[in-house]
């Protein structure tokens, strides 16, 4: 294999796929390999040009999806999305990894554009017992296919910042297949049975993956959610606090325990958790909207009708309290104080 077609990219959501991401990274690089993948958080953007310089500098782009990874495509400004339609602007082989039972079926709404074509893409499906089977299969055929784009070398002062992030990821690669794939396999099992009623069960699948990975962020925001709907908001606040710890950038967590804070009447807390959020991710409808419920709970009905205002203006549907219940899942607390903005409009 010529150097240039033994270079691969990695993309994943880092919210639900990071595991299964390492477990890949692992098996290429040990099968000389020369891999990229960022394993840190892209929130605050000071990378995202050598990220992005990096897919243009590979010659595969392997692109792993797992249930939930696409569903944020739908935003413009999504970050897979952007190395998504990158990697397809500049001819990469883009081999999409099917893994704990992710299928294209019913993604048309989040793959939209560009990215309505990657349906089409051959796919390899990766199985938890017949991991090193895929992997065989994913090093000697679908990174045997040819580029259609020319390789843009890595920027001579980007280099040092690329080695570098190649030996972080080095670095937290777990070292057993079972330890990565298991904990994400529950999770999926937990998402499932959850959106079939199954709670009880749910709760089970998130327990086990927790007790496989202790650290494992994503079981911890699953079972915090779990919690919330079987309205038991002191444990949900635990998770989501231990959430926040493994990672403080993520704003999808400030938001979910700020509506813990708001439905347990802590609104100063409530605000504080929504500001973060917006800091992190600014101008989210939903994080705009939990901002302004949370001023108009602690009296400040101005400044809320003027968010609530801007809300209307960017999207008719906000007038709708049962739309806005429905698009953000919030609890009814959350929803009454909405109902109680708009009777004041």
């Amino acid at each position: 294999m010529a150097e240039v077609d033994n270079t691969v990219f990695i993309s994943y959501r880092r919210s639900n796929s990071s595991f299964i991401a390492r477990a890949i990274f692992e098996d290429l690089r040990k099968n000389d390999l020369d891999v990229f993948m960022d394993v840190e958080s892209i929130n605050a953007g000071e990378f995202e040009t050598i990220i992005l310089n990096q897919i243009a500098a590979r010659a595969h782009f392997v692109l792993l999806l797992t249930p939930g990874s696409v569903e944020r495509c739908a935003e413009p400004d999504d970050w897979l999305r952007r190395e998504i339609e990158t990697a397809m602007s500049l001819g990469r082989n883009i081999v999409p990894v099917l893994a704990n039972g992710f299928t294209f079926s019913g993604t048309e709404p989040y793959l939209t554009g560009q990215l309505s074509v990657l349906p089409r893409y051959n796919s390899l499906h990766i199985y938890h017992e017949y991991f090193d089977e895929a992997m065989e299969r994913l090093r000697t055929r679908f990174l045997a296919q040819p580029i259609d784009g020319p390789i843009v070398p890595t920027p001579e002062g980007e280099k040092d910042v690329v080695r570098r992030k190649i030996m972080k990821t080095v670095a937290v690669a777990p070292s057993t297949t079972e330890m990565l794939v298991s904990p994400e396999i529950h999770v999926a099992r937990a998402i499932m049975r959850q959106r079939n009623g199954d709670l009880e069960n749910s709760m089970k699948e998130f327990e086990k993956a927790i007790r496989l990975r202790e650290d494992y962020l994503e079981a911890y925001v699953g079972r915090a959610s779990l919690y919330r709907l079987m309205n038991d908001l002191h444990r949900s606040m635990q998770d989501y606090n231990k959430a926040v710890r493994l990672n403080p950038r993520e704003a999808a967590i400030y938001n979910g325990r700020g509506q813990i804070y708001f439905a347990m009447e802590l609104y100063g807390q409530a605000l504080a958790d929504f500001q973060k959020a917006h800091e992190l991710k600014p101008g989210e409808m939903n994080l705009l909207a939990g901002l302004a419920i949370t001023h108009h709970a602690l009296g400040q009905s101005d400044g809320a009708r003027k968010l609530w205002k801007l809300l209307m203006a960017s999207d008719r549907n906000f007038q709708d309290t049962a739309w806005v219940q429905e698009k953000f899942d919030w609890p009814d607390a959350l929803v009454e104080e909405a109902k109680a903005i708009l009777s004041k409009l």
